[in-house]
């Protein structure tokens, strides 16, 4: 019936919401979410239609949303080409991220974080590790965005290169290289921190 829907209208991208209801039976037999998937393949094998499906997760009280923790995901990882997660932590903060591709490497911890306005308009704020992102404790300021401020306070006199950065915060804080990138550069454009050719130092106007 999917297929001759598709054929009779023409269409060229179908979204599916949600493959659940296509499944009678349960998604964990994996014999099941084969029948489901390897039809859908064919379908946009003969039809040349895109086709996103769209498969909720249980929740997920702030774990990382990785492919396991999807119903029939091993059977999905061998038919899908790609898979995009959409999520948001207890505390409020949404966020989307890459978890599988076929055909190109994927950082299970880049996410890029969103918000959506009092217009419905979807508005990506940055992107994070997703550990940083769950770790939160309160608001929209990161507790690793303060983390680095209070680094630079007390350190107002010195210079950092972006590499020696990566070293400091790798060793006594843990920081995955990017986490230190992406906050260095997130208070560069908040006005806290000086950039001269990737050299870091606290902003005077900030003391």
């Amino acid at each position: 019936m999917i297929k001759e829907l598709i054929i009779e209208s023409e269409a060229e991208v179908v979204v599916i919401d949600s493959i659940t209801r296509l499944n009678t039976k349960k998604l964990e037999d994996s014999s099941n979410a084969e029948y489901i998937t390897r039809n859908l393949r064919s379908i946009t094998y003969e039809t040349g239609v895109t086709l996103i499906c769209i498969h909720h997760t249980h929740k997920m009280k702030d774990r990382n949303l990785t492919m396991d923790r999807i119903k029939g995901s091993s059977t999905f990882a061998q038919e899908i080409d790609f898979a995009i997660g959409i999520a948001r932590s207890s505390k409020g903060h949404r966020y989307f991220k890459d978890v599988v591709s076929r055909y190109a490497s994927v950082d299970d911890q880049l996410s890029h974080e969103f918000e959506i306005d009092s217009d419905k308009i979807i508005n990506q704020i940055g992107t994070c590790d997703e550990d940083d992102l769950l770790s939160r404790t309160d608001g929209r300021k990161s507790d690793r965005e303060q983390e680095m401020i209070k680094f630079f306070r007390t350190n107002k006199s010195k210079r950092f290169p972006l590499k020696m950065l990566i070293v400091i915060f790798e060793k006594q804080f843990g920081w995955s290289t990017r986490s230190v990138k992406d906050y260095a550069m997130r208070l560069f454009k908040q006005g806290v921190l000086e950039n001269e050719n990737g050299v870091y130092q606290w902003k005077r106007s900030e003391d």
